[in-house]
């Protein structure tokens, strides 16, 4: 099912609606990306199983069902696509016809299969016998006759594996009647959820099947893994857990389940770099004190008065909560050797002092250095090298 990023949608989504419909599916949302669709269309006599959101991310599909009476014609589901807009063509929904009915002690007088709904029948009566009302009978939208021309009952409706119908306990089941089926949890409707008793004693659809629901592979972290890489599909229940690359740790619950409506739990665990520690500066402090640093932040530090950083003030922190360069330390300035600033209280922006190297030593690195606005040195103090070792009787 990009952070989505996260949005929630009801669980009740993939839940059956009232009405005819020929598949239902558990609704399974991608991850969300740019392109987002409005409610879908509303069409006459149906509903889709979409109403309790606004907006729709790409990849997910909705349902359609229809109204008791109406059977639906078309695709009864429709995609999001990445223009942001619903595929087409909607499906519409018909009112159900009638079949030809059988006449009690008489026969109807024009013969066809089928009628539609409004449509008129005449029949006849056998010699000796009358209608008690009148000769016609009118189809209603469901596919029974007003007046009923003939009741021929229906079996019990079929049981399916994983799943109910709402006919239990019913003695019996006349033209018209109907039950509607639906799935334990953790299962969805392939079929028709809602059959019809027809005329003939037969029902409209034979028995809809339920199939277990299964969440795709769980979505990619930065930074991290989860344990599911083997696998494309998941059970419901199922759940799977998130891992973080050396130098990084987890953020928020580290495991994910596959919910009944075939959608994995949220929200994600993120992997944040692990961060570093105030250090310990050897000779010195640290110039702004704050208890940990992110990673890729720099510290600067000072060291105390008679010593200098060996090469430079600032040491950054590293993925994994390690320092470059690993030990902050300031070294005595300039042994066999001294500068001007002796005495001094203080040094501002733009003073300098000047080293020089006790006698048999020369001066290595920049004799003058100065005081810059940060409140650092210019340069890391110079070094005395060599040696007096005397000259050599003539």
């Amino acid at each position: 099912m990009a952070e989505k990023n996260s949005r929630y949608y009801p669980n009740n989504l993939s839940s059956t609606q009232k009405g005819k419909e020929l598949t239902h599916r558990a609704i399974s949302f991608p991850s969300p990306e740019v392109a987002t669709c409005p409610r879908p269309p509303n069409i006459a006599n149906g509903l889709h199983n979409g109403q309790s959101v606004d907006r729709f991310p790409h990849g997910v599909t909705v349902h359609y069902s229809c109204q008791d009476g109406y059977a639906p014609v078309g695709n009864v589901s429709i995609s999001c696509t990445d223009a942001g807009m619903w595929s087409w063509p909607l499906p519409r929904c018909e009112a159900i016809g009638c079949e030809m009915p059988e006449v009690q002690n008489g026969k109807v007088s024009e013969l066809q299969n089928t009628y539609r709904a409004g449509e008129m029948l005449h029949f006849d009566c056998n010699a000796g016998y009358a209608a008690e009302d009148s000769y016609e009978a009118q189809c209603r939208p469901g596919g029974t006759w007003d007046p009923a021309v003939l009741l021929q009952p229906c079996p019990m409706p079929p049981e399916i594996p994983h799943g109910s119908h709402n006919g239990q306990g019913k003695a019996f089941f006349t033209m018209g009647m109907s039950v509607t089926y639906t799935c334990d949890p953790g299962y969805y409707l392939v079929g028709n959820a809602i059959v019809f008793c027809k005329a003939s004693g037969n029902w409209s659809q034979p028995g809809p099947r339920c199939e277990e629901v299964m969440c795709p592979r769980p979505p990619n972290i930065a930074n991290g893994l989860h344990n599911g890489q083997s696998m494309d599909r998941f059970p419901h229940g199922v759940t799977v857990h998130y891992s973080c690359q050396d130098g990084y740790a987890p953020v928020g619950n580290v495991s994910i389940s596959c919910t009944d409506a075939g959608m994995w739990s949220w929200p994600l665990p993120r992997c944040e770099a692990i961060g570093c520690e105030m250090p310990e500066v050897q000779n010195g402090k640290v110039s702004e004190l704050q208890s940990t640093y992110r990673a890729g932040e720099m510290l600067h530090f000072d060291c105390n008065a008679g010593y200098a950083a060996e090469d430079s003030y600032e040491a950054q922190c590293q993925p994994g909560g390690t320092w470059d360069p690993a030990v902050l330390r300031c070294e005595r300035e300039i042994p066999r050797g001294s500068h001007n600033g002796q005495g001094k209280a203080f040094f501002t922006m733009g003073m300098s002092v000047t080293y020089t190297c006790d006698p048999g030593y020369y001066l290595v690195g920049h004799a003058i250095v100065f005081c810059k606005a940060s409140g650092n040195w210019s340069q890391p103090g110079p070094r005395c090298e060599g040696g007096f070792m005397g000259c050599p009787l003539g």
